[in-house]
């Protein structure tokens, strides 16, 4: 069986991510309608989307660049086979790694709002959203220095991004569980005869635990391929 190039294989990323940051533009557009209609609430939703759309933009425009210089040219094209290469390959990582940071504060803000501003419950998240900073700095810092020295990532490297990821698995599911089952008791506690307001909650709620899951899937999905070895900072399998 033939197996796809590098090239096609980043070809196909870029492809994929360029339709998802699209998606992720026209959804940030309709929330800045709606919150604008509102007039209401606080300010940092809309702010940590807007960096994060940024962040995203700009690690997206570095794929595409890379891609552009090295396609259809043999020498360059070897770039492919080496990523820690490329010329924008350690600020990709360090905008992926923002962009992780940014969007598990972001759900946390969400359950602290959520749970009436209440601290204690932030307790664990917290903890877990400063092991990602430490383990996300160990990613940028190590993959700086592997760019820097034209070297290969270590193995030190593979460790500190499945330790991100880890954690932005658990912060994602504990978060995501505890604004369900705060959703879940305010709805309980309306009368059954107001239908309106049972569904607006189980709707949020419902689209909360759909969204929750299938980020969750991609990052259980993800980590086992890098944690067997078929994928790697260094190589495709």
């Amino acid at each position: 069986m033939a197996r796809m190039s590098i090239e096609g294989a980043h070809m196909i990323g870029i492809f994929v991510g360029t339709f998802l940051f699209g998606l992720y533009t026209s959804l940030l557009l309709a929330a800045m309608i709606h919150i604008k209609r509102r007039r209401t609430g606080s300010k940092v939703v809309p702010v940590m989307l807007i960096i994060i759309w940024i962040l995203t933009a700009i690690s997206t425009g570095c794929r595409m660049k890379n891609f552009c210089f090295a396609f259809g040219d043999a020498e360059k094209s070897q770039i492919f086979s080496q990523p820690f290469k490329r010329k924008y390959y350690a600020i990709v990582w360090t905008l992926q790694i923002c962009c992780t940071l940014l969007s598990d504060s972001l759900i946390c803000w969400r359950l602290f709002v959520v749970w009436n501003r209440s601290k204690s419950i932030l307790v664990v998240p917290v903890c877990l959203l400063v092991g990602l900073t430490v383990s996300g700095s160990m990613v940028s810092a190590l993959s700086f220095i592997s760019r820097t020295r034209g070297v290969a990532p270590s193995h030190e490297f593979e460790r500190w991004v499945t330790a991100s990821s880890i954690i932005t698995l658990a912060v994602n599911i504990i978060v995501t569980s505890l604004i369900c089952w705060k959703i879940w008791c305010i709805g309980r506690d309306i009368p059954s005869n107001t239908r309106a307001p049972h569904r607006r909650y189980y709707a949020t709620m419902h689209a909360l635990i759909d969204s929750g899951a299938i980020y969750s899937i991609s990052l259980i999905v993800s980590t086992a391929l890098r944690v067997a070895g078929l994928v790697s900072a260094t190589k495709i399998s």
